[in-house]
């Protein structure tokens, strides 16, 4: 694919190159008179696109070398290179380098900003739509908005849609934003000047640009650009039970003992629970990482000996920028912010090499003892109040020192040992994290449910491309799903996710749910208190949950999404979820999955009941709160 270098200055040229590009693939163009590039791309054409440092234009007047074009600016070299890749995207670089013997700041970078008002060919500039990614767990479609990371311009038919996203890893707060007709992709530097040395280069993020691709389409194809160190089709075999729903902090080795036999004697012939996590309350305060050895007495190294005979492989929580005060005086670390009026009082600077040296050596100390399972929650933490005050021993942003601190623990605990980000920023745990929790915990209450849901709706895309997916506990238990006499839970929430206790239909639900993302499944219930249909569709979530993600259907037209298809393992599956209040008719047709058209057959796999297909549809009506997973059954 030919990558165009030379400045088109005539409309008329731009819009013969739009008309063209169906067959000719992405192109970009560079106009050095003018100081703009533009992108053609599915044919879709964003123009006028000017990269500015320091609101100095990089490519007026600028030299070229290939793809590449070179200035100086303030003192300092800056090159701007283009490619096309796999002739569907155009990649941006922006590197800058000092040579000279005195520091010079940086206080914006800008790939561009353009009036998007015709974006989208043939889309009236009131049908855009935006889906904007944060950093931690906000994802949300718009008119307009601001993205961390990964972004699309859309509309609701579903059309060659814009993705516009940065190249992992992602090591800068990079970001995307849509106000009114106004689009910009952009370094946020949170206000105060970044110091480069002499001597010293920077390579900022690279810009990805595509309009190759349908909306849901260009997420799944960007999401490519990511490697997981789980594939999905490994997925498998990483189920676990975690102490946190059940029990909270009110855990030890009396109380879980009896819970651990229970899941030993369940798994002895299954083989489908490979870890038992220990949540909050192992040790004896959040920040000082060692056993309670009240709680714990045969210590860290007897209760991974206890997990380890029951076959499963023992695991633990920890929020390593979580500070206790004795902890910090005893260990000299230097503390980020103390805020009396939030649980997580004193919170950790993640560049201070002391800190780094105390957590790592605490999961080196858990991973002799036979820990391989660590559960990395509030690594939010380190974001938080970064605009307010920058770190004590790093010039540069969050993503980059929590990446860093990351891939410290990655190498203290081994590359055999799983990692789980909670309450994480996306871009430092892709590829270093196993897996991460896309949005908050899960409670027995509806409205918390169809919220998490919500997320994983948006985050489809991320499950075996970033890491696997975890959509926190798979739970079952309520009032009609305990055992008589049981207890539904230690220290249930209030509020707005109080504990209100899933039905049947909830819990059926929420397994649908899980299923269609198709990530990790760890339980959340106490075993010896549900009735013999949590256990089911636990070992059913277990079996044939964890693989390729699902696709929703309707991704740009519900917030709820009602449809999705997922194809793992050699099979089809055709998911209908009604998370709403009403009830719903629900219809997916052989235009949407192919494999509907030759289908005689579909199995719902939780409940194994049968319907027969005849018109390569299939319809269903659905209560408040129900949903279907159904398996396809091919022609013979």
């Amino acid at each position: 694919m030919r990558s165009l270098k030379l400045g088109l200055a005539s409309g008329a040229l731009l819009l013969a190159l739009c008309l063209q590009s169906a067959c000719a693939g992405t192109t970009f163009q560079v106009d050095t008179n003018q100081g703009f590039w533009s992108i053609v791309s599915g044919g879709n054409c964003l123009t006028n696109l000017s990269i500015r440092l320091d609101g100095e234009p990089l490519l007026a007047g600028a030299t070229e070398s290939g793809a590449a074009w070179e200035k100086t600016v303030k003192g300092l070299r800056v090159i701007c290179a283009f490619k096309v890749i796999s002739n569907a995207w155009v990649e941006v670089r922006v590197g800058i380098t000092n040579p000279g013997n005195q520091p010079v700041n940086i206080s914006s970078l800008e790939y561009f900003s353009t009036d998007c008002s015709h974006a989208l060919a043939g889309i009236a500039p009131e049908a855009l739509r935006f889906y904007h990614e944060h950093a931690l767990y906000g994802a949300d479609r718009s008119v307009d908005g601001e993205a961390h990371y990964t972004s699309v311009l859309y509309d609701a038919q579903n059309r060659p849609a814009w993705v516009i996203a940065y190249r992992p890893p992602q090591l800068w707060t990079s970001m995307i934003s849509k106000r009114g007709t106004r689009l910009r992709a952009f370094v946020d530097f949170y206000g105060r000047p970044f110091p480069l040395a002499p001597g010293d280069s920077v390579e900022f993020d690279p810009l990805l640009l595509s309009a190759e691709f349908k909306a849901t389409q260009g997420l799944l194809a960007y999401g490519q650009f990511y490697q997981s160190r789980i594939s999905p089709q490994a997925a498998t075999g990483y189920g676990g039970f975690n102490t946190w729903d059940y029990y909270r902090g009110e855990i030890g080795a009396q109380r879980l003992t009896s819970t651990l036999d229970a899941l030993s004697a369940w798994n002895q012939d299954r083989h489908l629970l490979k870890y038992f996590i220990l949540d909050d309350g192992w040790a004896p305060d959040r920040g000082d990482w060692r056993f309670n050895l009240k709680k714990f007495p045969q210590g860290q190294t007897g209760w991974a000996t206890q997990v380890e005979k029951a076959g499963m492989i023992p695991g633990v929580w920890l929020s390593p920028f979580w500070g206790n005060k004795q902890v910090i005086q005893e260990k000299g670390l230097t503390l980020y912010r103390d805020d009396p009026q939030v649980a997580f009082r004193y919170q950790l600077d993640p560049s201070c090499p002391k800190v780094r040296e105390y957590v790592f050596e605490r999961c080196r100390d858990l991973r002799r003892s036979g820990y391989r399972y660590f559960k990395l929650d509030f690594l939010n933490i380190a974001f938080d109040h970064y605009r307010e005050k920058p770190f004590a021993y790093s010039k540069f942003p969050p993503e980059r020192v929590v990446r860093d601190f990351l891939l410290g623990i990655r190498e203290a605990v081994g590359e055999d040992s799983f990692l789980l980000g909670c309450s994480t920023t996306i871009a430092p745990c892709a590829g270093v994290c196993d897996g991460a929790r896309l949005y908050s915990d899960i409670t027995e209450n509806w409205d918390v449910a169809t919220e998490i849901y919500r997320m994983l709706c948006h985050r489809f895309w991320m499950n075996g491309t970033l890491f696997l997916a975890d959509p926190d506990f798979f739970v079952g238990r309520g009032p009609n799903l305990l055992l008589p006499g049981a207890s539904p839970g230690f220290a249930l929430e209030i509020g707005a996710r109080q504990y209100q206790g899933f039905d049947a239909r909830l819990a059926h639900s929420w397994a649908c749910m899980i299923f269609a993302l198709g990530g990790q499944v760890v339980w959340g219930d106490e075993p010896r208190a549900v009735k013999p249909e949590v256990w089911h569709l636990l070992e059913v979530l277990l079996r044939e949950a964890p693989g390729q993600p699902g696709i929703p259907l309707d991704w740009t037209s519900e917030s709820l999404c009602t449809k999705w298809v997922r194809r793992n393992a050699g099979q089809v599956y055709v998911i209908l979820i009604n998370a709403s209040r009403q009830p719903r008719v629900i219809t997916v047709n052989k235009a949407e999955v192919p494999e509907l058209e030759q289908a005689t057959g579909a199995t719902e796999i939780f409940t194994g009941e049968t319907i027969a297909l005849k018109t390569g549809e299939i319809q269903v009506s659905l209560p408040a709160g129900a949903s279907l997973c159904y398996r396809i059954e091919p022609h013979p």
